[in-house]
């Protein structure tokens, strides 16, 4: 799901290397997750993209467009099939890198629609972490390690990403499969981590490591367990975790409502932005 929210209106002040850094580990995330079979993928030096037909806006997108205008319509053109053939949403991303400047009218031209929504990208230093935090009472957080734990993960932010507490949360069957396919091994790239309050599951984080940076992803707490700090806990322990690993700058797409602010707080701090363009197929539109 991508995430939306308002953000504050002010100008961007980009730090071109962190910018550099939140596209890196975002593409390279992608890429990991093109693992799981049936996945089509696109990873060369004009176009960076993943396609594994579950309805997921994120996981069937193009995430990296360095195209010459000679070849921009044939590139666009190959993607659309790849789309319309897997009949689910997909994303164009459109970073600061993204070339060549008149993409967003190619892709109107072939299908895409705009989204209103500006995508924040922020980063720290992992030096600038605190050492250590206090847990509170009756609060433990545990890596993701096995089956049984990751379909509670899994729940947990279904439910924590509803909208709607009455809405029906239950996960597709061939995203629950997707997400086993990645795997949950200690040390692999992509580590996800589990928060529960009195033994019971409440929040989710995970983080994807590369080439000594690290991207913060999948935060969230129930609407029962809000208001109690977790968020930043279910934050900060992963990051230590990379530290731990050699990771140096960390970096996070800033997520819905007060979201921005609260990494800011942490002392996260804007390096770019982004938006995307979306293809919906007809039972979508």
């Amino acid at each position: 799901m991508m995430n939306k929210g308002t953000q504050p209106a002010k100008p961007a002040q980009y730090l071109s290397t962190f910018a550099e850094e939140s596209e890196n580990n975002f593409v390279a995330y992608l890429c990991y997750c093109g693992q799981s079979l049936g996945t089509v993928v696109y990873n060369d030096a004009e176009l960076v993209g993943v396609f594994t037909g579950i309805s997921s806006g994120v996981f069937n997108s193009v995430v990296r467009t360095h195209l010459g205008v000679e070849n921009c319509q044939a590139r666009i053109e190959e993607v659309v099939q790849t789309i319309r053939h897997n009949a689910v949403p997909a994303g164009w991303w459109i970073w600061p890198s993204t070339r060549p400047h008149g993409l967003a009218q190619m892709l109107s031209e072939h299908g895409f629609s705009t989204t209103p929504e500006i995508y924040p990208w922020m980063a720290l230093k992992l030096t600038s972490l605190p050492g250590d935090i206090l847990l509170p009472v009756n609060f433990t957080i545990e890596q993701v390690q096995d089956r049984a734990t990751l379909h509670e993960w899994l729940q947990t932010q279904a439910v924590a990403y509803s909208s709607d507490s009455s809405q029906d949360s239950r996960l597709q069957v061939d995203y629950i499969a997707f997400q086993e396919q990645l795997g949950f091994e200690e040390h692999a790239p992509l580590r996800r981590y589990l928060g529960r309050l009195n033994g019971s599951p409440v929040g989710t984080s995970s983080i994807f490591i590369d080439q000594g940076g690290v991207g913060l992803y999948s935060v969230s707490v129930i609407p029962e367990a809000r208001s109690a700090g977790l968020g930043s806990i279910l934050s900060l322990l992963p990051l230590f975790a990379a530290r731990e690993a050699g990771c140096q700058i960390a970096t996070l797409m800033a997520p819905q409502g007060g979201g921005y602010r609260f990494y800011e707080r942490l002392g996260f701090r804007e390096v770019c932005r982004t938006n995307v363009h979306v293809w919906l197929p007809p039972q979508y539109a």
